[in-house]
């Protein structure tokens, strides 16, 4: 099976969930605000990363090419591949903080 190399794309609309291996680690892959006023990605590893733990978000985020994320502010980077098809929706990840104030009218 050819390897799938994750984009932002592949990560719109905001929610979207997708499953991945991050540096050879299973994981859940999603874009969004989480309740803020910015973009951020999170990753939820299904067992502990070594730099990263068990979770990892960062709003300083790009990819510089398909499947290579660049994070941080010293130039680190990861390798994100998608291991299916399968794509969930995570509602929390898409709040704006904007959402609450809209509710309220």
């Amino acid at each position: 099976m050819k390897e799938k190399l994750l984009t932002l794309e592949m990560l719109n609309p905001p929610g979207t969930t997708r499953n991945v291996i991050v540096d050879g680690i299973k994981a859940k892959c999603v874009l969004g605000p989480f309740g803020t006023w910015s973009e951020r990605i999170c990753l939820n590893f299904e067992e502990k990363h070594p730099i990263h733990d068990m979770k990892f978000m960062t709003k300083y985020f790009k990819f510089l090419e398909p499947g290579i994320l660049k994070w941080g502010s010293e130039n680190q980077q990861m390798e994100i591949e998608i291991i299916d098809e399968e794509i969930s929706f995570d509602k929390n990840a898409a709040a704006h903080s904007l959402d609450s104030e809209r509710d309220k009218d």
